[in-house]
């Protein structure tokens, strides 16, 4: 008997009110979904650089220790932004004898000094403090880092981020209660 009340039709596919609503919904969820897409993805590209620098930390330490002799790293140019490179100094002249690792692509990132890293045959370095800014935040949590690497050679986090401000500039870092109160200082 519900049969009868309820007709059924034949035809396949969408109204073009049905189509309209759609287009509409997809054109707002795009719009809004953009922008965030390119901050995530310049966020992303950031760190991924940060990141590559710190892993060359950790290579030259290890390097230096495996094969007992003074590792260095070199900013490319005089600068960090322009890229790096690791490798071993055999001569212990201060220069790079055998380039084992390269970086071009630290365009994204403007470096407060650029001290040359020399580790010695044991692994330990003079402490280097290096302060990182990302040269567009894109209003993203994505501030200044730091990366501290101590004596033994360990690299240190230097800072946890907090919101960009907003004018484009990268606010200062903040250390979380969770870490100890020497890291917080």
């Amino acid at each position: 008997m519900l049969v009868k009340y309820f007709k059924v039709s034949n035809t396949k596919g969408f109204t073009l009110y049905e189509l309209m609503i759609g287009l509409a919904i997809g054109g707002v969820l795009i719009g809004i979904g953009l922008p965030n897409l390119n901050q995530f993805l310049a966020a992303q590209k950031t760190n991924t650089q940060v990141n590559e620098l710190i892993n060359t930390i950790k290579e030259a330490k290890a390097t230096a220790v495996t094969l007992n002799t003074q590792t260095l790293i070199i900013p490319t140019a005089g600068d960090y932004s322009n890229g790096w490179q690791m490798g071993l100094d055999t001569d212990s002249n201060g220069a790079i004898d055998t380039v084992m690792r390269v970086s071009l692509d630290a365009e994204q990132l403007q470096f407060a000094s650029s001290p040359d890293m020399i580790f010695t045959d044991g692994g330990r370095i003079n402490p280097v403090q290096i302060s990182i800014t990302p040269l567009a935040c894109h209003n993203t949590r994505n501030p200044r880092r730091d990366i501290n690497i101590a004596l033994a050679g360990h690299t240190v986090p230097g800072c946890i981020p907090r919101l960009a401000l907003d004018d484009g500039r990268c606010s200062r870092c903040s250390r979380p209660r969770s870490w100890p109160r020497w890291a917080r200082s």
